[in-house]
């Protein structure tokens, strides 16, 4: 049965709860599955937030090399990375590059956010099933 952080609960409800789920194998199943998916969420979100973090040091990272091409002259040689080698192009065309890439960073960004929030509405909705469950068993 989980807890709220920080909240004072009764202890005779809390022991009353796990006396129930121990004893009743429906209640029991639904805690352990409930259990594993908030274990996979969590490490789901970790992964999402690592990527998000990710993609925003490659849009600052893009950012700033933005910033230092648009002060150099028209005339500066740019070199792109392409594999392991660099080929020369265009400023104009490195900084589009630069541009795409923070789109694709920010696209990435906006998708792993919405993978986060799906999981953790998907987590909040089982665990009040589990509550609705463990109120009728008890009521």
């Amino acid at each position: 049965f989980f807890f709220e952080p920080n909240c004072t609960h009764d202890m005779a409800a809390a022991a009353a709860a796990t006396a129930a789920i121990e004893s009743d194998p429906e209640l029991s199943k639904a805690f352990s599955e409930l259990r594993e998916k908030m274990i996979e969420t969590r490490n789901m979100a970790k992964v999402a937030d690592s990527i998000i973090g990710n993609c925003r040091l490659e849009i600052k990272r893009s950012e700033l090399t933005m910033k230092e091409l648009s002060e150099l002259p028209e005339s500066v040689r740019t070199f792109s990375s392409v594999g392991r080698m660099f080929m020369l192009e265009p400023r104009g065309v490195v900084l589009e590059e630069l541009k795409q890439s923070m789109k694709t960073q920010q696209a990435a960004i906006d998708q792993q956010t919405a993978k986060k929030e799906y999981l953790e509405r998907g987590f909040q909705d089982q665990e009040n099933s589990l509550r609705e469950l463990l109120k009728s068993k008890r009521g």
